[in-house]
């Protein structure tokens, strides 16, 4: 049986990593709020089922009206500022040149996320044990976040002049790389999200 080839986990540091562009007061105040909600999540990890969002929002500062306008559920808050991602995201893409191979960008993007998201891994193994025990968790993860991320990257790759059809099926290989990825990174203590993602890619250029 062929094996996977192994890719450099040391390869150079993605511009994907500090692409969030300039930063104004309105855009601080934003992110300020975001992360004080986020903090009123996590402040209530183990009681969170029990605390209502009246209360979520009174700890954080805030109007129950503007939590849920900002985060869909107390579940929601406990993700951060995921959708600033995607903003990098597509930053990133339209920095790429025209020229440049599809595959050559999502595997540099894809090394850019393992980097931001590397520092996460006590929060992300706190929400997948949520998960186990309460639907809401892992439903707005499957059903919220992989969408919309593949949502963004199709619609970057259409931008590129890649046909609809195929902007959604390498949208959702790349997914399918990283969710991969992600889950052997939690799997397997010592293992960087930046290892687990080149080996994935390495197994999928195999495939193809």
């Amino acid at each position: 049986r062929r094996r996977c080839r192994v890719l450099d986990p040391a390869s150079r540091r993605s511009a994907l990593v500090g692409h969030a562009g300039g930063v104004g007061g309105r855009e601080e105040r934003r992110r300020a709020l975001l992360q004080g909600l986020s903090d009123a999540a996590w402040a209530s990890f183990d009681q969170l089922a029990e605390t209502s969002v009246e209360e979520l929002a009174r700890r954080a500062g805030v109007s129950k009206r503007t939590l849920i306008r900002i985060y869909e559920s107390k579940e929601a808050a406990l993700y951060g500022d995921w959708r600033e991602s995607l903003t990098q995201l597509r930053e990133f893409v339209q920095s790429r040149s025209p020229a440049e191979r599809v595959a050559t960008t999502l595997l540099e993007l894809s090394r850019g996320w393992a980097l931001m998201t590397e520092a996460d891994r006590p929060r992300a193994l706190a929400r997948r044990r949520r998960s186990q025990h309460h639907r809401g968790m892992g439903q707005y993860e499957e059903g919220v976040i992989w969408p919309t991320f593949r949502k963004t990257v199709s619609e970057e790759l259409m931008q590129r002049g890649t046909g609809p059809e195929d902007a959604a099926l390498v949208a959702s290989v790349l997914a399918s790389v990283l969710a991969s990825a992600k889950t052997r990174w939690l799997d397997q203590e010592g293992v960087s999200l930046l290892r687990a993602v080149n080996e994935a890619w390495a197994c999928v250029s195999i495939a193809l």
